[in-house]
């Protein structure tokens, strides 16, 4: 058994084989998986998108203001308790807050219209500009990758050196051998 399950001798190569094209494939798809991490989880875009074109500060006429102000209230779509069509299995009770206080309405996070409770085109403009945003971010991420690739040596100038030093001095060996 101990001769069967030795280790293999090792033998040298001048490159990791099919595994290169694994590891490039592994970074390609984890630049991906980043860029839909960044542009569908994240809040930036919808920041973003709020800052320069629904924001005080979209018409660039304010400076004295945060470009940010009503963030928030913008983000919240209104669902009305009294409803009839959306809230058939509430009853009164449960529209009246512990304190007392009759509630009319319920704010939640979402691009919906107050009217029908429909998507709004700044739910579908956010939609586009996160696709747009991750189609873009993976492009020039892999684009720098590549450009990175191609100037950095796959190989250190050393190694190199040590492998033509290595294989100058096996055919030096040969010669001997021939002339011996």
């Amino acid at each position: 058994m101990v001769t069967l399950e030795r280790r293999l001798v090792p033998k040298k190569t001048n490159d990791i084989g099919v595994w290169i094209h694994i590891l490039e494939a592994i970074g390609v798809l984890a630049v991906i998986a980043n860029g839909l991490v960044i542009g569908v989880s994240s809040d930036f875009i919808p920041r973003l998108v709020y800052r320069h074109l629904y924001g005080p500060c979209a018409n660039g006429t304010v400076t004295n203001t945060d470009c940010m102000e009503g963030y928030i209230n913008n983000t919240l779509s209104i669902a009305y308790v009294n409803d009839q069509d959306i809230n058939k299995d509430f009853s009164a009770e449960q529209m009246v807050t512990p304190s007392g206080m009759n509630v009319s309405y319920c704010s939640y996070k979402d691009y919906r219209s107050d009217e029908d409770y429909s998507l709004t085109p700044q739910f579908w403009l956010i939609s586009a500009v996160r696709f747009a945003f991750v189609i873009i971010f993976e492009h020039v991420l892999v684009i720098c990758k590549f450009i990175a690739a191609w100037f950095i040596p796959s190989a250190p100038m050393d190694v190199k050196n040590h492998k033509l030093f290595d294989k100058l001095n096996r055919l030096k060996e040969e010669l001997k051998s021939f002339e011996a």
